[in-house]
C-alpha cells in the first residue's frame, strides 16, 4: 500500500524502499515533468476465494471474516479481504441456512514473503 499525499495505491506486485513517479504533461511543443518525493511501496497482504452451493452455483452475500475484518461474497461468490497485517489468522464463512463442508481456516500465515492465499467454501453435500 502506497499513501502519498493522500492517495492510497494498492501495489499487489511490486516492492520497493525509494519509489518515484514521474509525470509528464505535452501541450504542443512544450513538455513539463514532474518527479514526486521519493516514497516507500508496500505490497498488499490479502486472502481471496469464491463461496459455492452443492452444484457449484455463487452464494451471494455470504460473510468471510478474517480476524476483526470481513466482507459479503459478490454476485459470483468471490471475495477478497486485502490491506490485511502480517500474521496469523483465522478465515470464517457464514450464511443463514447454509452449512458448509468446512465453515473456517486455521493458521493462515500471511506476511510479506507469503502476502496472498486463496481459500474456498464449499456448501455441505
Amino acid at each position: 500500500m502506497a499513501g502519498v499525499n493522500g492517495y492510497d495505491w494498492i501495489v499487489p506486485d511490486l516492492s520497493s524502499s525509494n519509489a518515484r513517479i514521474k509525470l509528464v504533461a505535452i501541450n504542443g511543443s512544450t513538455k513539463k515533468e514532474v518527479i514526486s518525493q521519493p516514497f516507500t511501496i508496500t505490497p498488499d497482504i490479502y486472502v481471496k476465494g469464491t463461496v459455492v452451493d452443492r452444484s457449484g452455483n455463487p452464494i451471494v452475500n455470504a460473510k468471510v471474516s478474517i480476524g476483526d475484518r470481513y466482507t459479503y461474497t459478490d454476485v459470483n461468490g468471490c471475495y477478497t479481504i486485502n490491506r490485511l497485517s502480517p500474521g496469523v489468522y483465522s478465515l470464517k464463512v457464514e450464511k443463514e441456512g447454509v452449512e458448509f463442508e468446512k465453515s473456517q481456516y486455521d493458521n493462515i500465515i500471511l506476511s510479506y514473503l507469503n502476502r496472498n492465499t486463496t481459500k474456498n467454501f464449499y456448501e455441505k453435500q
